[in-house]
């Protein structure tokens, strides 16, 4: 991989800049319930090498009892997440070794190794191309950052898949053999091993490939086609063993796909991510992404074509059709569109090239002469204009990146004060039960030293209180919400020896209920 001093030099002030930012984040909390789950996932998978994956469920006078939060599926005495399960695994060293701190540098590594792959896939394509352009255009000009500073899998998957495809194409252009092409489908499915749309970018990859100018034969692509799938082999061979289908949990566990209306769903989707003025559209959080699409007479044709253009484009516009085609939902709490970030990626770099004609032609003058047109540098101020446009458009980007901060940081400082009136409310090892499923994602941080019981309502939160009485727990904190937790706490206290404590309120809208169990049977 050569990106040249400069482009290296920008690189690494790129992951300075991500260090910094990322140390005024407060580790303990998250943007969503999700990456909780996962970070759920990792603590155990520390807690129990040997069954990493194999989630112990909350324990009633040393039973299990299965009452969890709909991101997990309950199967015999345990639970799974219902996460890809690599990204938790290959977290759990980084936080073993270094608290959750290491739960962010994966993702920042991530972030890092998808900024060197796609400004290596562009020099591969084009060596006149400027890896310091499409590092900034990425870094800029995409939602990258705001995963990047998350425990969240989305920018290790584009990492891994920008190398995949980069190695895919420079073995192309080598006419390597097959050991290289086979590397490249292996990258390409762990990528879809850390996020299932990640499999689409692969096979868009694959499918595309005679657009390329060095395009490789039918072998070498299935070829690449095999490494895919080989990567997949293990985890479908565990799920049809331990599960007895093929569906690994999160797929099983997120039915969206399977169930209501698929066209209805594919229309809101649309609308969510392209028309909405949301967060989540794709192009309000990554407006300079427009530019890829600008037409021009050679964008695709003769010397564009040498340049892998029509190759770019074809892979991030297959991809982003089969995400929408399958997407089980739109991606809930987000920065733009999580489930299209690769897609992103080959869109950066010609979103790059369209820059780059257009300094060319506003820093230049053309004049028709009977030898027909010439070009010459305009003056001073002429040269300024570029620069400016260039400039002006850089700094929207910042400042949306620094939107995308500001968003993310306000969000994890919320549910950091939520989490510090959860730890002070409870004690460690003691039981907590709540009907708000989110509240052991948002507290996961929490999640080892507290015994978090999720409850669907009255009947339940009644049967987990009996079961606890039975096994003589001599006091017990719920966490409810005046709008979110219908229903009287009465109702919960019939088949149990618990009375009301005290009661406390929070500032984000929790209320703790502490009871004490007061009677001696």
């Amino acid at each position: 991989m050569t990106l040249g001093i400069r482009g290296w030099a920008v690189w690494g002030l790129i992951g300075a800049t991500v260090v910094v930012l990322a140390l005024g984040l407060p580790p303990q909390t998250f943007f969503a319930g999700d990456p909780g789950v996962k970070l759920i996932a990792a603590r155990h998978a520390i807690a129990n090498p040997t069954r990493p994956v194999q989630i112990a469920l909350p324990e009633i006078g040393g039973e299990p009892a299965a009452f969890v939060d709909r991101f997990f599926i309950v199967h015999g005495e345990h639970a799974h997440a219902v996460t890809p399960e690599l990204f938790p695994l290959v977290s759990a060293p980084f936080i073993a070794l270094f608290g959750l701190r290491g739960a962010y540098i994966l993702p920042a590594l991530g972030l890092l190794l998808a900024l060197a792959s796609t400004a290596w896939l562009a020099l591969l394509l084009d060596r006149r191309r400027s890896a310091v352009a499409v590092l900034l255009t990425a870094f800029l000009g995409t939602p990258l950052l705001f995963y990047g500073l998350e425990f969240w899998e989305h920018t290790v998957a584009a990492g891994v898949a920008s190398l995949a495809l980069a190695m895919f194409v420079q073995a192309s252009s080598a006419s390597a053999g097959s050991g290289r092409f086979f590397a490249a489908g292996v990258l390409f499915g762990v990528a879809a091993l850390l996020r299932p749309e990640a499999l689409w970018f692969g096979a868009a990859a694959l499918i595309a490939a005679p657009l390329l100018r060095s395009r490789p034969g039918w072998r070498q692509i299935a070829v690449a086609g095999a490494g895919l799938v080989a990567a997949l082999i293990p985890l479908e061979l565990y799920t049809l063993i331990h599960f007895g289908h093929p569906l690994p949990p999160h797929i099983a566990g997120n039915p969206g796909l399977f169930e209501g209306d698929w066209m209805s769903m594919r229309r809101s989707l649309l609308a969510t991510w392209f028309i909405s003025q949301s967060r989540s559209n794709f192009w309000r959080v990554a407006p300079a992404i427009l530019l890829a699409f600008v037409w021009r007479p050679t964008s695709y044709f003769g010397a564009a074509a040498r340049r892998g253009r029509p190759y770019l484009l074809a892979v991030a516009v297959l991809a982003a059709a089969l995400v929408v085609l399958t997407a089980p939902n739109d991606g809930g709490a987000q920065w733009g569109t999580r489930y299209l970030l690769l897609e992103y990626l080959p869109l950066t770099i010609l979103a790059t090239d369209t820059l780059a004609y257009v300094a060319r032609f506003l820093g230049t003058r053309r004049r028709t002469t009977r030898a027909g047109e010439k070009t010459a540098s305009r003056s001073a101020a002429g040269r300024a204009v570029p620069v400016l446009a260039v400039a002006i458009l850089a700094a929207g980007s910042a400042w949306l990146q620094r939107s995308s901060y500001k968003e993310l940081r306000g969000a994890k400082l919320t549910y950091a004060r939520l989490v510090d009136f959860v730890e002070d409310e409870t004690t460690p090892g003691g039981p907590v039960i709540t009907d708000l499923w989110w509240l052991d994602q948002a507290a996961a941080s929490l999640a080892d030293s507290r015994r978090f019981f999720v409850v669907s309502g009255a009947e339940q939160g009644a049967e987990v209180l009996h079961r606890l009485s039975e096994a003589r727990e001599p006091a017990i904190t719920l966490l409810r919400h005046p709008v979110d937790s219908p229903g009287p706490v009465s109702a919960w206290l019939a088949r149990s020896c618990y009375t009301f404590d005290k009661e406390r309120g929070s500032g984000e809208g929790l209320i703790a209920i502490h009871l004490k169990r007061s009677c001696s049977r």
